[in-house]
């Protein structure tokens, strides 16, 4: 689910924002430890947020500049299951988390 916006002054700078929200998130999570014969299986769920952000200013008659900022969270929790040899030797709680920005500071021409 996401929701945005745009706002438009004197059609020389335009904003637009949105905020989104996803409540069915699933990460599936395998690691290969080669050397001890050990492999890790996680099966997590959980939620995201996503934030954007960008500014676009028109500062000549096909010049313009543009700021962008995007955002995302997403925390899940969730059982791993851990066999060494092929045996299985545990099950253990997993919560994996993850945070990411991206920037952008563009000069365009629009022809």
């Amino acid at each position: 689910m996401e929701i945005g916006t745009q706002f438009k002054i004197k059609d020389k700078f335009r904003l637009e924002a949105s905020i989104g929200y996803s409540p069915l998130v699933n990460v599936e999570d395998e690691d290969h430890h080669l050397l001890r014969s050990k492999v890790s299986e996680g099966d997590c769920d959980g939620d995201a947020i996503l934030l954007s952000l960008e500014g676009r200013y028109d500062f000549l008659s096909h010049w313009f500049l543009t700021l962008q900022l995007d955002y995302m969270t997403i925390d899940t929790d969730g059982k791993q299951k851990q066999y060494t040899y092929g045996e299985w030797t545990a099950t253990i709680d997993q919560e994996i988390e993850s945070e990411q920005i991206f920037t952008v500071l563009a000069v365009g021409y629009a022809f």
